[in-house]
């Protein structure tokens, strides 16, 4: 695994990767902090999250084009500077007074636009660097990198908000930003153009985004893993919502001891991610997909036991370690079957799937959490996701991909 590293293009796609993560751990730590304490209303969150859901569901169809059309390098250079200086104005408005709620929620909705730019253009410039066979080591090590990132960003932005507030603690967001893209730029030289290396050619923008729902519709169980991806994607989200005011208000706490705990989340992530390869081998890629999924439903629905950092720290170990698993396996089951040219639409088309549900859900969840407690909330989600755990081990034969491969192998990029 730790082999992949030794080249250059995905060392340097490595190095971008963590400065981003660290920069998204800032962001969604500070940006709930500061709603949670300009509003006290723990539904302002949920609102947040489902703003940040409105990029993908009106702008997903031209992002996907835009990726496979675009050098995937270049496309993710521009949206880490463009963030850069985007995170900049936060901070001058805290200069001239008291930032309005509403400026917080403008830049979590332009940061989703950009972040929604910036996946699947990553992800599809990882495929275009490896062959197919490498996929699981890689996404294991970009998701361990990615909960490094995260890890640092919750440590970082817990301490500058408790000693030096906001401004500070988004401006050095925006320093990494800038120094994500950089790193990619250096990563590769030269432009790469998808469509120039499968030779395809279309009349239009509709027959392209028609081409990639074929590619998809052609592929069904892409879209039935798909579903798994969301249903982690709709579990972590459902954490960061609940989790502030758990800690806030049930435990007490402030918000230096919250991001001690995502640290061992963080931890747990990394952990999971470091032993996925060796689990899927041990248990088979059919069983561990629901054994995965159980025991994130068991960690989510204990978290509410949590009495202080020590039986918070074991939990969110073990949550950390086994969300991290179940979604890596069930993004790099997507990804080892899409073929490069159509990362960019196939990718946009999950998460514009996983946000219109997700836009809804994130609401009502944020409106819950004003009339029961954030415990009672964990307890239901957790029990719902080991019920489906269940179901999916029943039915997971008929999940598993086909064993059409995929037409395009792409070497390794020197």
């Amino acid at each position: 695994m730790l082999q992949l590293l030794r080249q250059r293009p995905f060392f340097l796609y490595m190095i971008s990767h963590i400065l981003s993560n660290v920069g998204l751990g800032i962001h969604l730590f500070t940006m709930s902090w500061l709603v949670l304490d300009l509003t006290e209303s723990v539904s302002s969150l949920g609102w947040l999250l489902s703003l940040s859901t409105l990029p993908v569901i009106l702008l997903s169809p031209f992002m996907g084009v835009f990726i496979d059309n675009g050098d995937r390098r270049l496309i993710v250079t521009t949206i880490q500077i463009a963030k850069g200086v985007l995170l900049l104005v936060i901070p001058l408005f805290f200069l001239s007074g008291e930032i309005p709620i509403a400026m917080l929620y403008v830049t979590s909705f332009l940061m989703a636009i950009a972040d929604r730019i910036y996946f699947p253009a990553s992800k599809g410039f990882m495929r275009e660097m490896l062959a197919k066979e490498a996929l699981l080591s890689a996404n294991s090590l970009a998701s361990v990198a990615m909960q490094l990132g995260m890890m640092g960003g919750s440590i970082l932005a817990g301490f500058l908000l408790h000693v030096y507030g906001g401004p500070h603690t988004i401006l050095i967001n925006s320093i990494l930003a800038f120094a994500s893209g950089v790193s990619i730029f250096f990563a590769r030289k030269g432009i790469v153009l998808p469509k120039a290396r499968v030779g395809k050619s279309y009349e239009s923008f509709t027959t392209e985004l028609r081409d990639g729902i074929c590619y998809v519709k052609e592929n069904p169980s892409i879209l039935k893993i798909a579903g798994l991806v969301a249903l982690t994607e709709f579990t972590i989200q459902f954490y960061n919502i609940l989790s502030v005011p758990f800690v806030r208000n049930e435990l007490q706490m402030g918000p230096d001891v919250l991001g001690v705990l995502e640290t061992f989340f963080a931890w747990g992530a990394i952990l999971g991610g470091l032993t996925l390869a060796r689990m899927v081998k041990w248990f088979g890629r059919k069983h561990f997909m629901s054994i995965g999924l159980l025991l994130m439903g068991i960690f989510f629905a204990a978290i509410p036991f949590i009495q202080g950092v020590f039986s918070g720290a074991i939990l969110l170990l073990l949550f950390g370690t086994s969300l991290l698993q179940a979604r890596t396996l069930y993004s790099t089951m997507i990804h080892e079957q899409v073929e490069t040219y159509y990362q960019g639409r196939v990718n946009s088309l999950i998460y514009t799937l996983t946000s219109v549900i997700g836009f809804g859900m994130y609401a009502f969840i944020g409106y819950l959490g004003e009339l029961v407690t954030a415990s009672f909330l964990f307890r239901v989600i957790g029990l719902v996701i080991i019920i489906g755990a269940g179901v999916l081990f029943l039915i997971s034969d008929r999940l598993m991909p086909g064993n059409k491969q995929g037409a395009n192998v792409v070497t390794v990029i020197k």
